[in-house]
């Protein structure tokens, strides 16, 4: 009988970006336990995970923070590599990040990245309460920033 191929367990978070927004990721999530240059201008952060994900809520969870990473980076989600021009930058196998911890922050940054670059728009400003109620009017310029991203 075939059955479906068991899936490896993912024990490292990996983000493709460009130097620039190496930074940013850094500040975010910490030092990663390697920095791979994969090009002229690309590396590859890898985070090591505190616990490995098989499948199930976890895979989710790790698709989720590699889609907010590469919406922050600017980086594709997948790609192909070409090892032999790879060039460790650094290594540290001793740094660890909570999978939880990384997607939170990571879409909080995403979030708020998308919601400057998609703003308040006229239509909701002209329906802010002139008592100072914004909580409704952010939840509909969140609505629309998401959905427009």
């Amino acid at each position: 009988m075939h059955g479906a191929k068991p899936q490896a367990a993912i024990n490292a978070l990996n983000i493709r970006c460009s130097t620039d927004a190496r930074a940013t990721l850094e500040q975010l999530l910490g030092p990663p336990t390697a920095i791979v240059e994969i090009g002229e201008a690309d590396i590859c952060l890898g985070y090591r995970l505190t616990a490995p994900v098989a499948n199930g809520d976890g895979l989710k969870k790790y698709k989720e923070a590699r889609e907010y990473a590469a919406r922050l980076a600017g980086g594709p989600l997948n790609g192909r590599i070409d090892r032999k021009r790879c060039r460790v930058i650094s290594r540290d196998p001793d740094i660890e990040v909570d999978l939880d911890t990384a997607r939170h922050i990571l879409w909080q940054a995403a979030l708020t990245k998308a919601l400057l670059a998609y703003g308040p728009d006229e239509s909701t400003e002209s329906k802010q309460p002139a008592h100072g109620l914004r909580h409704r009017n952010l939840t509909t310029v969140r609505s629309k920033a998401i959905a427009r991203w």
